[in-house]
């Protein structure tokens, strides 16, 4: 009597992905010579797509902005407001299609003080995390954020009864807000672990739990 055991093909790969995403975005490396520069028209920048979100140098006469700036030259704004039947704020967001941490960012604020920005974190469309945050125009500061595993990253602003407006800017589409120095990292993948006496051990292990799984014994006389 002969036993054929059939397998089905299968792989085992142990592997590190590369990490798609620069440690630290500044934003220094985009020509603003004349001018912002949207990043929503650069397609991915640093691993990421980014919606809503424009790269500036400090300008004479836009304090609010200049401050905002950590690393030479340059940083990044959002926010602002839609004005329809209804006023809603400008979401800026950047995305990948592999999860990434948000670890931490400064952030800043234009033109009011006083201003609450919120950040949120989804992945697959869901919000798994969303924090508010109170800035000024005097300078960026350092927020340090625990956003794992998301896809997306979005970003808005609103102001508050207590915002004041250092600059006259109005009270229409004056909330936007800076950010710069961005800590950005390829999320882990946590996968079940097990212990092992040895990596040929573990293979006989799995090959034979396969072989059970797939349920495809053939004897033959």
């Amino acid at each position: 009597m002969r036993k054929i055991v059939q397998v089905w093909g299968f792989l085992l790969c142990i592997c590190a992905a590369p990490n798609g995403f620069a440690s630290i975005i500044s934003f220094d490396d985009i020509d603003t010579t004349f001018g912002d520069v949207s990043l929503d028209g650069l397609g991915l920048y640093e691993g990421l797509t980014w919606t809503n979100i424009t790269a500036y140098t400090s300008f004479f006469g836009f304090d609010g902005f200049s401050n905002g700036i950590i690393s030479p030259s340059n940083a990044a704004y959002s926010g602002g407001e839609n004005l329809g039947s209804t006023i809603t704020p400008v979401i800026g967001s950047f995305s990948s299609s592999i999860l990434f941490n948000l670890d931490s960012l400064y952030l800043g604020a234009a033109y009011y003080d006083n201003l609450l920005v919120t950040i949120e974190g989804w992945r697959d469309g869901s919000l798994i995390t969303s924090t508010d945050y109170i800035v000024d125009t005097t300078g960026a500061t350092l927020k340090s954020l625990n956003i794992k595993a998301v896809d997306t990253v979005k970003l808005y602003s609103s102001s508050l009864t207590t915002s004041s407006d250092p600059f006259f800017c109005g009270t229409f589409n004056c909330t936007y807000f800076t950010f710069d120095d961005i800590s950005v990292s390829e999320a882990d993948i946590v996968t079940p672990t097990v212990s092992e006496p040895s990596s040929i051990g573990t293979f006989l292990i799995l090959l034979i739990l396969l072989t059970i799984g797939t349920g495809r014994f053939r004897f033959q006389k």
